[in-house]
């Protein structure tokens, strides 16, 4: 990373600003920091007579560059290591598990509503009763799968995970999802050796704040928690009902609990910064290590998927050589992290609000309410840790997951007069003021150009001199990489009209421009980066396929200089596309 080019860039947009707004260069300081104060006091309604434009660019200036990757430094590395045990430490002596323990054994006695005596424990009990609705079409693992990250013994090559699948496999997967690992339905099977399932805290490069954790998981229980996640989507999608809602203003029926999809959350954002007594955007501080397994343990009781979450789920974490038992459900890097968490989320918050409507009500035989009743009940909208609530239900949503030993982080949750933000949509008075993030300033592979040429994209038609440094650097790339085009979809593409003039470009540069009969159409030639799923691979069929090579040792190592259509590739591989001009 060209830490003077970083500056350059950031010197050119200010330029750009306090030519447009007539101000002296030298005032435009705003950093990250302050702008967190600056979004508190938007949403405060304190700033009553404001330039929208202004306050994009001012934003612009603030955090166009923070998230630039920077190599952690050996105390940012140790500080967030120790972050992460304090808080599996918390999930240890949780005090909320007194609560959870008192509604699993139902001591409260109930009231003359039919409740329990606490509302807190109510609604705890209400949350299980909303997860075993969820739950109920949960069938067994799906359908098994590596996933995109490297493994605790740092496998990083397909070849190598489905090579040594079933070297290291955990005990308890075994015992639970032992033809996960069986080429055939064969009652004579040598067991593996029992194994700690234990999963490899890692520090990641992210921004100038520090490291990103990950925690990469054997390839065994990574290979049995893609299997989990497959069968916990399959049973989502059986219950669109249940977890659809209208959003208000709008005559559309959403799903809302989202593991994919986050546009979702930010068009009911952008809703609640135009009418913010509808919604309310909150954010959860370290959701994923917050989420303890005694909770996932109450909320999933009795059903089949928590057995099969607490078989496929890490139990111990090693970190700097010494290893600590995991209390919290499972870190980043585990496939059943996010979508338990989502999950989660979503029940607490329903049953806060379906508590809060009812409250009033007397009928002794009240109890807790159908699974055919919720259908029609008020929703959060859930896309991980990016909860979204009508604004009336607020603190008590806090409350609650609060008793859960869940954290809200306050300075990203909005429920004020007029700003909202959530899943990287940040809207003032319906209006989107989210800023166009510089992620890297490197030419020296596909990925880091592509970017590059998308920041252009986005921030050419309002900032001259920025865009112009931003050309600069994206023609010293490698012949091949950079393209011109008129098509405003074809965004890895540096975009010119008309398009004479994008093909006499592509050509000065000295890349191959043709013109295809069939598509009636030009087209440039370039590398890209292509995903495995995109070179006509059925993942599922290929993966099964590859198993039966490894576990029957056929598996041989492609030759150098051979396709091996991702064995020896992680994620992507550079491969030449012909892109429409």
């Amino acid at each position: 990373m060209s830490k003077l080019l970083v500056n350059t860039l950031v010197s050119a947009l200010k330029q750009d600003v306090a030519r447009k707004h007539n101000l002296p260069v030298s005032s435009l300081t705003m950093g990250p920091e302050q702008d967190a104060a600056f979004l508190q006091r938007l949403d405060e309604g304190s700033l009553v007579e404001v330039d929208m434009e202004l306050i994009r660019d001012l934003r612009q200036v603030a955090k166009f560059a923070y998230k630039v990757k920077v190599e952690p430094t050996q105390n940012q590395r140790e500080e967030t290591q120790k972050a992460f045990l304090d808080r599996n430490r918390d999930c240890r002596d949780w005090r909320g598990s007194d609560l959870l323990a008192a509604a699993a054994s139902r001591n409260a006695s109930p009231d003359q509503c039919g409740r329990e005596s606490s509302p807190i424990i109510w609604t705890l009990l209400l949350a299980q009763r909303i997860v075993g609705y969820l739950t109920r079409n949960y069938t067994g693992p799906a359908i098994p799968r590596h996933g995109p990250g490297t493994t605790f013994f740092k496998y990083d090559t397909r070849y190598t995970k489905y090579l040594y699948l079933e070297r290291d496999v955990p005990e308890a997967i075994m015992l639970r999802m032992a033809e996960l690992f069986r080429p055939s339905g064969a009652s004579e099977f040598v067991d593996g050796l029992p194994t700690l399932n234990v999963c490899r805290l890692s520090c990641v490069p992210k921004d100038a704040r520090g490291p990103r954790l990950v925690a990469p998981h054997l390839a065994s229980a990574m290979w049995a928690q893609q299997a989990v996640l497959d069968a916990i989507e399959d049973m989502l999608a059986t219950e669109v009902g249940l977890l659809s809602t209208h959003i208000l203003y709008e005559d559309e029926r959403v799903v809302s609990l989202q593991l994919r999809d986050q546009s979702i959350n930010r068009r009911v954002a952008q809703i609640g910064s135009k009418y913010p007594d509808l919604y309310a955007t909150l954010d959860l501080k370290d959701a994923s290590d917050r989420v303890s397994l005694q909770l996932v343990e109450f909320l999933f009781r009795g059903t089949t998927l928590l057995e099969d979450l607490k078989a496929v789920r890490a139990t111990h974490v090693e970190c700097d050589g010494t290893t600590h038992e995991l209390f919290m459900h499972a870190p980043m890097g585990s496939a059943c992290c996010f979508p338990v968490m989502g999950i989660s989320l979503w029940a607490l918050a329903v049953a806060t609000m379906w508590t809060l409507d009812t409250e009033q009500h007397c009928d002794p035989d009240l109890g807790f309410p159908s699974k055919g009743s919720l259908y029609w009940a008020t929703k959060p909208f859930v896309f991980g840790d990016d909860v979204i609530v009508p604004t009336r239900y607020v603190d008590a949503i806090r409350t609650i997951f609060s008793v859960c030993g869940l954290k809200i982080n306050e300075r990203k949750t909005f429920a004020g007069r007029a700003f909202r933000e959530s899943c990287g949509g940040e809207y003032y008075n319906g209006v989107d003021i989210a800023p166009r993030l510089l992620r890297t300033a490197d030419t020296s592979d596909i990925s880091s150009v592509v970017g590059l040429v998308t920041l252009y994209n986005a921030v050419a038609p309002r900032y001259y001199d920025l865009s112009e440094e931003i050309l600069k650097e994206l023609l010293k790339a490698p012949v091949g990489i950079v393209a011109f085009s008129s098509d405003p979809n074809e965004q890895s593409c540096i975009f010119v009209e008309p398009v004479n003039v994008a093909i006499r470009l592509n050509r000065q540069m000295g890349n191959v421009v043709r013109f295809h009969p069939g598509y009636q159409c030009y087209q440039v030639l370039v590398r890209r980066l292509i995903r495995e799923e995109e070179a006509g691979i059925d993942p599922r069929v290929d993966s099964r396929a590859r198993l039966y090579e490894a576990l029957a040792g056929r598996a041989q190592k492609a030759r150098p200089g051979r396709s091996c259509l991702g064995w020896e590739s992680q994620g992507s591989h550079e491969a030449k596309r012909w892109l429409r001009v």
